[in-house]
């Protein structure tokens, strides 16, 4: 994180986003930059990504940023980690 302390991470997996004949690394920053929005954080700089999986294929990025992320941002809670 570029700027301030580290503030969310992003883990996916089955996609490890490398190789994958796209910008991998603008489809990442597109995560982040929705998780930052979310979370009301003053930019992407304080999240960062990190990715496992399959290498050559792409992170379904408009899709997670669009979709799952404000599903995954609307579920946290500091209960329990079993619904999250």
């Amino acid at each position: 994180a570029v700027g301030g302390p580290i503030q969310a991470i992003v883990i996916n997996n089955k996609v490890s986003n490398v190789c994958s004949g796209g910008d991998g690394e603008a489809d990442a920053e597109l995560v982040c930059q929705a998780v930052a929005d979310g979370l009301n954080l003053p930019s992407a700089d304080y999240v960062i990504p990190s990715s496992t999986g399959v290498i050559g294929w792409r992170l379904p990025a408009k899709e997670l940023a669009e979709d799952i992320v404000p599903l995954a941002i609307q579920n946290l809670q500091s209960d329990t980690v079993l619904n999250a």
